[in-house]
Parts: C-alpha cells; sequence; structure tokens
C-alpha cells in the first residue's frame, strides 16, 4: 500500500504538457519581444535580391526584378505556441521541453524594380509583401537543474509564403508562377538565414529568462 501511494503522488506531482505550455507561452510573450527588438529584428533588415525568370519564346524577354529595402515585421508581436508542447522529461541528466513556434503573421516586404516584362522595356516600381503562412519552428529546451534553459534545437523545415503584388506586371499564368516561385525560393533564404542566425540568439536569450518546468 505504502509503495503504491508512493507510485500515486509521484505520478501526480509529474510534468505534463501543461506545464511546458505555460513555459514556452511565458518565454513567447515576457521575454521574446523585448530581446527581439534589442537585437534590432522588428523590424529585421534583408540585403537586396535579384531575381531573373528565364525568356522562354521571342516574345516573352527575360524578366529581371531587383528587390531593395527588404524587411521583416513581426517577430516581436505574432508568434505563438501551436499546439502543446511535449511534457518534461529526462534527456540523459537534463530536463527537455520539445514545441512547436507558429510563424503565421510575419510579414516581410520589399521595393520591387522590375523590367523584362513588356516589350518597350519600360521598368516597373512597386511594392511587395510576402506573409508567412503554415509554418513552425520547432525549439527544444533543455536544462541540468537548477541551472537555466538554453536552447538544444531549432529547426524550421521551410517556409510557405502568400504574395501580395502592388502592382500587376501583366504576366500570363505560366510565367507569374515561375516568377512568384522564384520570390518565394530567394526571400526564404534570407528569411532562414535571419531566424538560424540573430533571431536564434534572442529565443536563446529568452528561453533562459524563465524557470524550466519540473519532471
Amino acid at each position: 500500500a505504502t509503495l503504491l501511494l508512493a507510485f500515486l503522488v509521484a505520478g501526480a506531482l509529474a510534468g505534463t504538457p501543461q506545464d511546458s505550455n505555460l513555459y514556452l507561452d511565458s518565454v513567447l510573450r515576457d521575454h521574446l519581444p523585448g530581446n527581439v527588438r534589442s537585437l534590432n529584428l522588428d523590424p529585421a533588415t534583408l540585403p537586396e535580391l535579384k531575381v531573373k525568370v528565364k525568356a522562354t519564346f521571342i516574345t516573352n524577354r527575360e524578366l529581371k526584378a531587383e528587390l531593395r529595402n527588404g524587411a521583416v515585421h513581426g517577430l516581436s508581436t505574432v508568434l505563438r505556441r501551436r499546439g502543446d508542447c511535449s511534457a518534461p522529461g529526462y534527456q540523459g541528466p537534463n530536463v527537455t521541453v520539445g514545441c512547436n513556434i507558429n510563424l503565421d503573421g510575419v510579414s516581410v516586404s520589399y521595393e520591387v524594380k522590375a523590367k523584362g516584362h513588356n516589350f518597350a522595356g519600360i521598368k516597373t516600381k512597386y511594392n511587395l509583401t510576402l506573409y508567412v503562412q503554415n509554418t513552425n519552428v520547432f525549439v527544444e529546451v533543455t536544462s541540468w537543474p537548477p541551472q537555466a534553459g538554453v536552447l538544444k534545437t531549432l529547426t524550421l523545415g521551410g517556409v510557405d509564403f502568400r504574395l501580395v503584388h502592388g502592382k500587376s506586371l501583366g504576366l500570363n499564368k505560366k510565367r507569374q508562377q515561375a516568377y512568384d516561385e522564384e520570390l518565394k525560393r530567394s526571400v526564404q533564404g534570407q528569411l532562414v538565414s535571419l531566424i538560424y542566425g540573430k533571431f536564434r540568439d534572442a529565443l536563446n536569450t529568452s528561453v533562459s529568462r524563465v524557470a524550466m518546468p519540473r519532471v
């Protein structure tokens, strides 16, 4: 009876996904915004990009676009937990928690100058915004109690965008699709570099500011 009671008490005190949820929510709400802004990540500036779509017929010239003044907005305001985190558990002597962070709502904007979309060779300037959708970052935070947590894993498998062009270039459906795909591919590379770089630093600082849930 004594052993059974001890087992039941231990089970009642074990950490739950809800404990991990509360931990990550506090990180994202109370600490990440300030650390993101302190590293100038909202807005975060991006380098210039050049995008090309090859000519397909005599009537379709090579399309070239220069993307300037790139900026990422929302890393301090829109990030939320996606679903439940894992219950805190031991990996060796360390307590580890795994969670998905939802990046939906982050946006990337550019000023675009395009040419090759008309016979006259006239350049067109317009604003482009790419909205992140259906995209998560998986993170694992680990700690050797009672030390502060550190970011063990950050994985961004890929980024899905919804594009909003401020002006139509008059492309046919196939050319527009090729142009959009090249834009997504190029911008994804820049955003992924940002997430694995300075954003990871901001998140690593943030996870250390909240006490890890107990196992």
